[in-house]
């Protein structure tokens, strides 16, 4: 089944349903309060792509997607029994009256937005990465020239989720995640051209409710390989980077393989992270420390070997 309109908006209300597959063509396209299901495969070719309380999804195959300006999802759900493929100018992904998904359950998902990323919410989710497809490297493989924010909303949380492999994150601005969750079965493995931040925030605070950012521990070099293992800490923060090169905040593990940060400027690390082994690329080096979980006490913090074992 085919709906093809170059020019002319299409808006879906209705359910569309097909044993082979299903491909929508258009400038603009709007699925509202609609389900569509290619069971061979799900694929859409637009200009602008808007989901509103709707579903996309393949439930036999892969779902491919491809807007040139704008991605935007609201309160709908992604589904494909195989892969999911995103490509758009801009992505957003927002859940309000209930939470939106991205998910493969039996493959990879890759994002891709040439400027700006914002999931609000979502659940993106993928089992194995793409094997097909060489910019796949993880169940979930997110790709952004610009900045990519992963947050919470009052009643979903935020999250990218690798079943069975790699989560991957890059972006050629920041990497913001707020109150929300990156996690994995395999590695997580975040670089940005700009800041990296993990950050929960207070809102609607004493101080005329300006939020307030908990416990933040800033590395304006990032040198050391530092192993994050507990959940809050009695010590307080430096006020000031790198202030003292033993301390080491304890946060909830939830990482059971590697965790690879790589920020160009600088690394913001909040309370409550999710992390297990934190690997920072020196100055003088191009590539992340290739390095594996380990086991440091506190106080203790280990540094990455010279030639990135």
């Amino acid at each position: 089944m085919t709906l093809n309109k170059p020019i002319a908006p299409i808006e879906v209300i209705n359910d569309l349903d097909g044993t082979g597959t299903v491909t929508i063509k258009a400038g603009e396209a709007t699925l509202a309060g609609a389900d569509v299901d290619g069971v061979s495969g799900t694929g859409v070719n637009v200009a602008n792509l808007t989901l509103r309380d709707s579903r996309l999804q393949s439930s036999g195959a892969a779902v491919a997607i491809d807007a040139t300006e704008r991605y935007a999802q609201a309160d709908s759900d992604v589904l494909a029994a195989g892969d999911v493929r995103l490509h758009a100018g801009t992505v957003a992904i927002d859940s309000g009256a209930r939470q939106s998904t991205l998910i493969a359950k039996g493959g990879g998902v890759l994002v891709q937005a040439d400027g700006d990323l914002t999931n609000s919410g979502g659940l993106i989710q993928g089992q194995i990465r793409i094997v097909d497809e060489p910019l796949s490297a993880g169940a979930v493989t997110v790709r952004a020239g610009g900045t990519v924010l992963n947050t919470s909303m009052p009643d979903h949380l935020g999250i990218l989720f690798g079943a069975a492999d790699d989560v991957v994150v890059r972006a050629g601005g920041d990497v913001v995640n707020r109150y929300a969750r990156m996690l994995s079965n395999g590695r997580l493995d975040v670089e940005a051209r700009g800041n990296v931040v993990n950050a929960i925030t207070k809102t609607d605070g004493l101080n005329g409710g300006t939020p307030n950012i908990a416990n933040v521990f800033l590395l304006e070099r990032p040198r050391t390989l530092q192993d994050i293992d507990s959940s809050g800490s009695d010590e307080e923060p430096p006020t000031s980077p790198m202030d003292r090169e033993d301390w080491m905040p304890r946060c909830g593990v939830s990482q059971n393989e590697d965790v690879i940060l790589a920020p160009f400027p600088q690394l913001w690390i909040c309370s409550g992270i999710l992390l297990g082994a934190c690997c920072l690329r020196p100055d003088d080096r191009d590539d992340p420390v290739d390095c594996r979980s380990h086991s440091t006490k506190h106080g203790s913090p280990t540094h990455p070997d010279p030639g990135g074992g």
